[in-house]
């Protein structure tokens, strides 16, 4: 995760175990979790280690989902075994991105549990005035985004439990054309109440 902060913070982890168990995982490995930091472990690690052991304990808890990128940077066409960083390189040209959430989102809000549902998308030299992005999750505008440099932060992000998407496509102004988009990070970030 080092392009997403550097190391998996608690919220990372118990992301990944929450969709691990909504897939059917039967228990979890963590290899060389505990190589780096003071030992016995505390703080935050500590505190990952026991909540992701259990799906009860990661209920309501406040999750960072993200789509995992090549360790070496490299795009799918130049040999990259993931799904990011991902090039759209001219108008017209779309891809959708896959991942899974373990989190019972429609129960959390049912139930007034769910605070805020955030998509964050990080693109490479986003000229805005020249490239126009459209981003969809699971088929749904999740409305107008916050822009923080090559940031867009959208407040009201559609996700569901179980498979999810985001489609990316790029135009330029009034359909003329576009320079190339560099799609370098995809994330879904879920608040709960009282975390």
């Amino acid at each position: 995760v080092r392009d997403y902060g550097g190391h998996a913070s608690i919220e990372m982890l118990r992301a990944a175990a929450s969709a691990y168990w909504h897939q059917g995982a039967d228990s979890l490995y963590l290899f060389n979790y505990d190589c780096h930091g003071p030992f016995p472990l505390r703080g935050d690690k500590r505190q990952a280690l026991v909540e992701i052991a259990d799906p009860k304990l990661l209920l309501y808890k406040n999750k960072h989902y993200f789509i995992t990128k090549d360790v070496d940077r490299l795009l799918p066409s130049e040999g990259g075994d993931k799904q990011l960083p991902f090039l759209l390189e001219k108008a017209g040209d779309a891809q959708r991105f896959d991942f899974v959430v373990g989190d019972d989102l429609a129960e959390a809000e049912a139930i007034g549990m769910l605070k805020a549902v955030r998509l964050r998308v990080t693109v490479k030299e986003h000229d805005p005035k020249t490239q126009q992005v459209q981003i969809r999750l699971n088929d749904q505008e999740p409305g107008l985004p916050q822009v923080n440099a090559n940031v867009l932060v959208f407040g009201y992000a559609s996700a569901r439990q179980g498979a999810n998407h985001v489609d990316v496509s790029l135009d330029g102004p009034d359909g003329k054309g576009a320079p190339p988009l560099r799609i370098e990070g995809i994330e879904l970030l879920i608040e709960y109440s009282g975390q």
